[in-house]
């Protein structure tokens, strides 16, 4: 196997992250701002004016939004480098690096992951300026692990596959100073978040929904640690979106496995495009059925194909060991 050199997949990261923040900026000029990462470019903003994000963003807030601000402050802090821009301009840069360091991780062992770009599940992380490209580029990257706390559910996933440790101790340490800092900016950060989450919303976990349940099929790998990072995937609270899947492309390591995955988790928004059902492209929420479907069912088969072969993390017998009776 030819492994691309440092250089050529720095090229290709620019050129495909290029051509992903044209998105951002053609929404700008053609329908206005619509996208997720408002909210944290306005969070970052408001911690450098010594101000409590938690108090600004929500119904009828200075920020407005339909639901209140349901993020660790890790988020906002994370956004910091972006808050010297304005909305539109962050976006845009966000998105690019985001990509280029997906595209970058990606292509360490070969081109083969690459059609992962033409997916639904991208294209609509891209559409809404999501976490998710950076998430999933931190299970590729451990010096990047540490952002896996902006979006703790879903990093849990990303943790559950790491094989070496390397990912987790980054999480860990990258993780908790982030959180420190939060508390010099917000001392009550942590009661502000948990009481955020106890409000109305539409998160829940994929495993619990109509036809969850496939997704215990997973299992039957559970000695690989991609097999470990679509359960825990399957089982953590989430907005229902595709967006949210993008992680799942994790499984697939050869061609054709990315281009199985890719085809069919953009199936059914092809569907409706052709046929004019439901909203077309602009369709993030899928329900139970076709997320588990079009997106872990492929997953699934790809990863149980392969032999339930693979050592466990090297921490997970050092907790086992902590309970061990004496």
């Amino acid at each position: 196997m030819n492994v691309p050199s440092v250089g050529s997949r720095l090229l290709v990261a620019v050129a495909i992250a290029s051509a992903a923040a044209l998105m951002p900026l053609i929404a700008s000029t053609t329908v206005g701002v619509d996208n997720d990462f408002g909210v944290f470019w306005f969070a970052a903003r408001a911690l450098l004016q010594g101000r409590d994000p938690y108090t600004l963003i929500g119904p009828g807030f200075e920020y407005e939004e339909v639901l209140p601000f349901r993020y660790p402050i890790t988020s906002a802090i994370a956004a910091i480098p972006f808050a010297g821009f304005q909305e539109v301009p962050a976006t845009i840069v966000f998105v690019w690096v985001s990509t280029c360091l997906l595209a970058y991780a990606l292509t360490a062992e070969g081109w083969s992951r690459l059609p992962v770009f033409l997916s639904v599940p991208f294209i609509i992380a891209l559409q809404q300026a999501q976490w998710s490209p950076l998430l999933t580029a931190a299970a590729c990257l451990p010096a990047l692990a540490w952002i896996v706390t902006v979006k703790p559910n879903i990093g849990l996933a990303i943790l559950a596959g790491d094989q070496s440790g390397r990912v987790l101790k980054v999480a860990a340490l990258g993780g908790g100073a982030l959180a420190l800092i939060g508390l010099l900016f917000v001392p009550t950060w942590p009661v502000e978040w948990f009481a955020s989450l106890q409000g109305p919303g539409s998160l829940g976990a994929p495993l619990f929904r109509p036809w969850g349940w496939v997704a215990i099929l997973a299992l039957l790998r559970w000695r690989r640690p991609e097999a470990r990072l679509l359960f825990i995937l399957a089982c953590v609270p989430q907005t229902p979106a595709w967006y949210e899947a993008l992680p799942l492309f994790l499984v697939a390591v050869t061609l054709r496995e990315t281009l199985f995955l890719a085809v069919v988790s953009s199936a059914p928004v092809a569907f409706e495009m052709l046929f004019g059902r439901g909203d077309g492209f602009l369709r993030m929420y899928p329900n139970g059925l076709e997320l588990m479907l079009f997106a872990y069912l492929p997953a699934i088969i790809i990863t149980i194909r392969r032999p339930n072969q693979g050592a466990l993390p090297d921490w997970i017998p050092g907790v086992f060991r902590l309970f061990r009776p004496r």
